[in-house]
């Protein structure tokens, strides 16, 4: 398919614009150019993106129609279809309109037709409502009147002024828009292909009416209110099981699934909807004579909306019921039912989840669903049975770390201001039916979290689990940059950024106790761009609050995961989790020398820190804190060199630890001369031999433990 050329008009910064660009490469439509009326911020994105940008300016037009004019034959001379308004603070003219009919679109901060204008935002407020949100619609000569194509509610927060409410509104704008031009670019698309396009709803805003309603429902939520509306509007409501008697306790007619069919339940209910009278009703195409002949004489009429939601699989497991309740809670005709309506979206609009009622009853409002409103809803239809199949498949293969057919569904929970580099684009994703410290994690203040900022606090994050208590763990670029317990978290943290000050600074503190005022005020006295604790004091958070931009973070502790994945070219390569333990039992002392109960200490720790570590890594410890860390060396004996050079006179009497073995007695060599007296590795090197008489020779305690903890 052809992409469809597209203009962005701009007068600001262009946030819009810049999600428009970062959906581009999936979507339907390409940004041929961006046009502005002033010298915007937002071209620069454009620019970013090797897309043309034009400037036409209002003061160098007579009037509105002029510049009107002049933006319209720059976007015709790129042989644009489709223009879209992304804060852009002129009113076009009615030429506009007439040179691109039903092909310009805006997205405005209410739901309309609530709050038009440019004051949508301080109007809600102002007026009290509980909810605001976005509006997407088609322009027309009255401003913000025009047919709406999709809506997204925001709550209305307590404490919230005009810029909070904006900025979450503006969350909900960046993920919506970009899905409805691409929407609305499909269906421009097959329309410009198909040679006899549909009877009805064969226009981005031409509406199809919903006369008859399928409602199924395990999650009642708004359920009534939504079966109100759609009785209110003369839809005929069929039902089955559970939904079809919670609204008639409510006073709303509907008709019973086991009517419409003739075929009452049966198996204990596990067959309610699989009938033709069911699926002919949805799977219809009734642009087509056949179809339509099919469903007069099978006495079927068409169903417009199809309302459905799953049996609870995914909460059935996380209680821990037994096998057979958790096999009773696979949905069978619910996954067929959406996937139905979702196939047949040229007609038939499918909603699943409770939040999107407000579309259906905005629709109902408005004359019926338009297809770019059905598009979206089905592309959230196949992606609810596509979790849900995940979820099911997972339960099934149990523990099987690498099965033959992975299926993972990830949901996207914010988008990041970008990647590990401004060019790249990055969201945070939860894994369905998991969980993790991310996802609950509490930010008392600070900016939003980075791409690099999750990266680095999950790595001190877990590592710091590892120690004993009071402990703390400062990372820099995903690898350890100062460790240390000690008696009292200040002196914890204290020994801890002394390990590498430079390194230090601008890195990811994690500790694991309570952070207390003593501590936070000693924190507070470098550039840090995390710090996450377990909890806070009162006077530990009061410490840290002059800096604005630091973000303080309380989280529960690491759940873990089995697995880990690396992508490759068109594939991944999956492997068990390195849990990265400490099991002292498989340690062997393979030296003349014996360590003492207080050497063995501090190897543990060396081992904990070196197994977080980029390979190669060699990590000297003393008096319970790392003095030097030498990382991501293409050699062992490197790696050995530069955690002497950072370690300077405090590696008399210190341990060390290698994350890996030791091919050759230039590493055990480098470390004796500094003055370390023991060392831990993995062993298992053909030249172990030679490794071990060299600690002989310097009277070093040298442990295989037979684990090794490579890091790549």
């Amino acid at each position: 398919m052809e992409r469809v050329p597209i203009a962005v008009l701009i007068s600001g910064r262009g946030s819009n614009l810049r999600r428009i660009l970062e959906q581009e490469a999936d979507a339907a439509y390409r940004v041929a150019v961006v046009v502005a009326d002033r010298d915007a911020a937002g071209l620069e994105w454009a620019e970013q993106h090797n897309v043309p940008t034009r400037i036409v300016r209002w003061a160098d037009h007579s009037n509105r129609g002029e510049f009107t004019a002049a933006l319209c034959d720059e976007i015709d001379s790129f042989g644009c279809q489709l223009v879209v308004l992304a804060g852009f603070m002129r009113i076009l003219a009615p030429v506009a309109i007439d040179r691109f009919p039903e092909r310009i679109i805006n997205v405005h901060p209410s739901l309309l037709p609530a709050f038009p204008g440019a004051h949508g935002v301080e109007d809600a407020l102002h007026a009290g409502v509980a909810e605001t949100g976005v509006t997407v619609h088609i322009v027309v000569e009255d401003v913000d009147a025009g047919p709406i194509l999709a809506q997204r509610s925001v709550p209305i927060l307590p404490g919230d002024d005009a810029d909070l409410l904006h900025a979450r509104i503006q969350e909900q704008e960046h993920e919506l828009y970009p899905e409805v031009i691409d929407a609305v670019a499909r269906t421009l698309s097959q329309a410009d292909g198909d040679e006899q396009p549909n009877e009805r709803g064969a226009t981005m805003s031409e509406r199809i009416p919903i006369r008859r309603a399928l409602l199924s429902v395990s999650d009642k939520t708004g359920l009534v209110e939504l079966g109100a509306a759609l009785a209110d509007a003369g839809v005929e409501i069929v039902a089955s099981g559970g939904t079809s008697r919670t609204l008639l306790d409510a006073g709303i007619d509907v008709r019973a699934v086991a009517d419409v069919t003739g075929a009452p339940e049966m198996l204990g209910g596990r067959v309610k909807t699989l009938h033709p009278k069911i699926h002919g009703a949805i799977l219809a195409d009734t642009s087509l004579a056949e179809h339509e002949s099919d469903l007069e004489a099978a006495g079927i009429t068409a169903i417009d909306l199809v309302v459905c939601n799953l049996y609870p699989f995914e909460a059935t497991v996380a209680a821990g019921k037994p096998p057979d309740e958790v096999v009773e809670n696979i949905d069978i005709g619910g996954p067929a039912m959406i996937r139905a309506a979702a196939k047949n979206h040229k007609r038939v609009a499918v909603v699943t989840s409770p939040s999107m009622y407000g579309t259906v009853v905005e629709a109902l409002e408005t004359g019926g669903t338009t297809l770019a409103e059905r598009r979206l809803l089905a592309t959230q239809a196949f992606a609810h049975t596509g979790r849900y199949d995940a979820l099911i498949h997972g339960w099934l293969t149990g523990d099987e770390v690498l099965p033959e057919t992975r299926l993972v569904a990830l949901e996207r929970m914010s988008n990041l201001r970008y990647g590990e580099n401004p060019h790249q684009h990055a969201a945070l994703y939860r894994q369905a039916g998991t969980t993790g410290w991310a996802f609950g994690v509490s930010q008392l203040q600070g900016k939003e979290l980075s791409f690099n900022n999750y990266a680095d606090t999950e790595s001190a994050w877990d590592l710091v689990q590892r120690l004993s208590t009071p402990g703390c763990v400062v990372v820099k670029h995903m690898n350890p940059c100062g460790v240390a317990q000690r008696d009292t978290l200040h002196e914890a943290f204290v020994a801890a950024r002394d390990c590498d000050p430079l390194s230090a600074f601008g890195g990811v503190v994690a500790v694991n106790t309570r952070l207390d005022e003593a501590t936070a005020k000693e924190m507070s006295e470098m550039f840090l761009e995390v710090i996450i604790c377990p909890e806070i004091t009162d006077e530990g958070a009061a410490a840290l609050a002059a800096k604005k931009n630091l973000r303080v973070l309380v989280a529960s502790p690491p759940h873990g995961s089995v697995s880990e994945a690396r992508p490759i070219d068109g594939g991944a390569l999956i492997q068990e989790t390195d849990p990265r333990m400490t099991i002292m039992d498989d340690w062997e002392v393979v030296s003349q020398a014996q360590p003492t109960d207080s050497q063995l200490d501090e190897l543990r720790l060396a081992w904990a820190v070196t197994s977080h570590c980029k390979s190669n890594s060699i990590v000297i410890v003393k008096g319970g804190a790392a003095v030097g860390i030498g990382v991501g060396d293409q050699s062992r004996v490197g790696a050995a060199e530069r955690a002497v050079r950072q370690a300077g006179d405090r590696t008399g009497g210190a341990v060390a630890a290698s994350e890996a073995l030791i091919p050759f007695r230039d590493g055990p060599d480098a470390l004796a001369e500094a003055g370390v007296v023991a060392l831990v590795e993995t062993g298992g090197s053909r030249n172990d031999q030679e490794v071990i008489d060299a600690a002989d020779e310097h009277g070093m305690v040298l442990i295989f433990t037979g684990m090794r903890h490579f890091r790549h």
